[in-house]
């Protein structure tokens, strides 16, 4: 049974950062990285860069994570998809200690690959009671774009293999089985 009270009030749960370069988002993507840095309890914060072709910011991040720090704060637990330019050059990149890479199978832009996100639910997501999931929706959205043949068909299983050998090397950082949370 499901706990109503974690749900948003609204519909929208994406986020452009501020500072966001629109202008990107008619660029195509030429690769899909799924990324993971250390949080403070040494497990990872997985989330996903869109590589850019020929745009002013060289990939795009889009980060699924709860809308508050606070596990104890009514609708903490209810995700936020956070869309910002980055660089791999950023500070962030010395962060990443796990990355693996698929190259896109056909033309697709930023914007087209939001509006399918966005139109199939991923934006709408909530973690599970220990605040996780992460890398369970950066799974489900790597489903979604192998089913629409953006990505190679494999991409999936390629992502699991990785997670799963590291796993076995560092359980407490890459924990199995995946931590679940829901779409609604």
């Amino acid at each position: 049974m499901t706990d109503a009270s974690v749900y948003p009030s609204n519909n929208s749960t994406i986020v452009f950062n501020p500072y966001f370069f629109d202008g990107d988002l008619d660029r195509d993507v030429t690769a899909v990285a799924v990324c993971g840095i250390p949080t403070a309890e040494d497990i990872l914060h997985f989330h996903l860069y869109f590589e850019l072709k020929d745009g002013q910011w060289p990939v795009m991040m889009v980060d699924m994570s709860p809308s508050s720090v606070f596990r104890d704060e009514p609708g903490s637990r209810t995700g936020k998809m956070t869309v910002l330019n980055k660089s791999y050059t950023g500070a962030s990149a010395e962060e990443i200690v796990f990355r693996k890479h698929f190259p896109t199978s056909r033309p697709v832009t930023m914007e087209e690959i939001l509006q399918l996100l966005k139109s199939i639910g991923r934006s709408r997501y909530i973690f599970d009671e220990t605040g996780s999931g992460c890398r369970f929706w950066c799974q489900m959205v790597l489903a979604d774009l192998e089913k629409k043949e953006i990505i190679a068909l494999g991409c999936v299983d390629n992502f699991e293999n990785a997670i799963q050998e590291v796993s076995d090397k560092e359980p407490t950082r890459y924990p199995m089985p995946v931590r679940r949370g829901q779409f609604y």
